[in-house]
């Protein structure tokens, strides 16, 4: 395929080699300064988020967010491999600011942030130990809305020998990865479109964490391009908004929050405390609100629903 000028385009292979190959780390009078252009089309703010241009404020490392209080995930519950020492010790990299990690775990919360991602990729390593083997060995893998990297860095500090990609539609989480963490990571920023960069049959996992919760439209789509993009006996590993998380919905869920707090703008079933003491109202259930271009809805599955979605799309 050729542009109009008689160009040629990279193919879907040569985009994936260039974005394979080691990138040159900011020099370190950039670094902290996110490379964001400073406006976006109509069309194009449809599509992605578009972000602060702020510089990045960062952390301390895990090691050195262990002895703060205010941590209420116990590691002595996580199915560790290792002691939990040995994970501390191989993550050296800064820990994003509340502002940068989409307001999880706020406040000073830190070390729950962190231990949240390892939770994450020890339940993704048991079920990939399970039916496909190790992590390693060079398997690829992709973290689809991998945000600043807080599932993604446990893939890249403890599986290092496999190949773990990242993409998010928010540009600043993308540099924030591209910035703080490893800077081989191939890192880019994706859009609410269903169609990525990367060519067929290409990684051995693909998951997200709390990007389907947020998906209303054009879910099937993804779900047909993660497919595409998954090597055959690949495994998808997604998050949901299922029965059980409906069930705990009250003042210490999220969800819960964020829900009862836009109540008035929401548009689906009315939000109230009677709402969530009865079951999920319908096989697909979506809030969704107008005062934000995307990334505006939570969206609740049953699981008669995940088991066949032909039933109600």
């Amino acid at each position: 395929m050729r542009n109009s000028a008689g160009q040629a385009f990279p193919s879907l292979s040569r985009l994936s080699k260039i974005l394979k190959r080691p990138m040159s780390s900011p020099s370190k009078d950039k670094r902290g300064i996110p490379l964001i252009p400073p406006i976006a089309s109509e069309m194009l703010r449809d599509l992605i988020i578009t972000p602060s241009r702020d510089p990045f404020v960062v952390l301390p490392c895990v090691a050195e967010q262990t002895n703060n209080a205010r941590h209420w995930i116990d590691p002595k519950t996580l199915p560790l491999r290792e002691p939990i020492e040995t994970y501390y010790a191989r993550d050296p990299y800064p820990i994003p600011a509340v502002s940068d990690r989409e307001g999880y775990y706020g406040d000073d919360r830190h070390l729950d942030w962190w231990l949240s991602g390892l939770r994450d990729f020890l339940a993704v390593e048991q079920n990939f130990l399970q039916y496909n083997g190790t992590l390693g060995n060079g398997r690829r893998i992709l973290e689809l809305g991998c945000a600043s990297g807080r599932a993604l860095r446990h893939f890249v500090c403890h599986a290092p020998d496999a190949q773990t990609w990242g993409c998010d539609i928010n540009l600043r989480h993308v540099e924030w990865i591209r910035q703080f963490l490893p800077p081989y990571i191939p890192v880019f920023q994706n859009t609410i479109l269903p169609h990525l960069p990367i060519e067929d049959r290409f990684f051995d996992l693909v998951c997200a964490f709390s990007v389907f919760t947020h998906i209303d439209h054009l879910e099937l789509a993804w779900l047909a391009e993660v497919r595409r993009i998954l090597k055959p006996g690949g495994i998808a590993y997604f998050s949901i908004h299922g029965e059980t998380t409906w069930s705990k919905m009250g003042p210490e869920v999220p969800a819960y929050n964020s829900l009862m707090n836009a109540r008035n703008e929401i548009k689906g079933p009315e939000v109230n405390e009677a709402l969530f003491e009865g079951p999920i109202p319908e096989p697909k259930t979506v809030f969704a609100w107008e005062t934000i271009r995307n990334y505006n809805s939570n969206v609740f599955h049953t699981t008669e629903y995940i088991h066949d979605p032909k039933k109600s799309s």
